[in-house]
């Protein structure tokens, strides 16, 4: 009975390490794109510096939306005076359209320059739990969202809020936890890709012409990676190497 009653209490000892270990998690704020200049920043992201580009719904003006990198920032963030204020930037628009209706702004990465640029998903680092950006608004009663699509290949789209402030404002934002970032078989984790950000005028707002600045988007990510004999074989870039453009992976 005492040898039981040991075992138990060993066990017991155990346990809570064992569960504390396969549920560990390392949350990280990373700056997946700062906008500091073009195809110079991917920080957080994956993959090749990322080129983003604006275009309008059917009734944009000719010659519409213009974007440029403009040397403004939000004070909030990086005080009034940073040391590094003139490498500062941030992605600008000014858009326009004909007529008022349910018209849309979409700001997507992609790689390339010109004729050469395609659309290109941003691969989001780890397990993102919240994503957040800067804002700059003028009044108009515009609102944002995120499309990300998950390893499925399922597009969600993800309400930001309204855009209708004055000056910067620092925007966040949940990610559903329907939104599936992992799978019960190896390799665990799947992550997210943001395929653009959507601005969406209101019916009755004024749209022939407006100012917008988007600065600092960022993810609250776990990026713990379970540790395990042979976890590099679930490597993308270990698989390709092993089987190459195989349906296997």
């Amino acid at each position: 009975m005492r040898q039981k009653g040991l075992f138990l209490l060993a066990l017991f000892l155990i346990m809570p390490i064992t569960v504390f270990a396969d549920s560990l998690i390392t949350k990280e704020a990373i700056v997946v794109e700062s906008f500091d200049g073009e195809g110079l920043t991917n920080n957080g992201a994956t993959g090749n510096p990322v080129v983003w580009k604006v275009f309008g719904s059917k009734f944009i003006t000719t010659g519409y939306p213009k974007q440029a990198y403009a040397n403004a920032f939000p004070e909030d963030l990086f005080g009034k005076n940073p040391e590094n204020e003139a490498d500062l930037k941030s992605f600008a628009i000014l858009g326009s359209f004909t007529r008022k209706g349910y018209n849309y702004l979409e700001i997507m990465p992609g790689e390339g320059t010109g004729t050469d640029w395609k659309a290109e998903p941003l691969m989001l680092p780890g397990k993102v739990e919240f994503f957040d950006l800067w804002v700059w608004g003028s009044n108009f009663d515009y609102t944002l969202e995120m499309h990300v699509v998950d390893y499925q290949g399922i597009v969600h789209v993800i309400e930001m809020g309204s855009i209708k402030h004055i000056g910067w404002k620092h925007l966040y934002v949940k990610i559903p936890a329907h939104i599936k970032q992992t799978k019960q078989y190896l390799p665990f984790f799947e992550g997210l890709k943001l395929t653009k950000l959507v601005v969406r005028t209101d019916p009755e707002e004024r749209v022939d012409q407006f100012y917008l600045y988007i600065d600092q988007l960022k993810v609250l990510t776990d990026t713990h990676i379970y540790n395990f004999d042979g976890e590099d074989l679930t490597n993308k870039a270990k698989i390709e190497e092993i089987w190459g453009g195989s349906d296997a992976q």
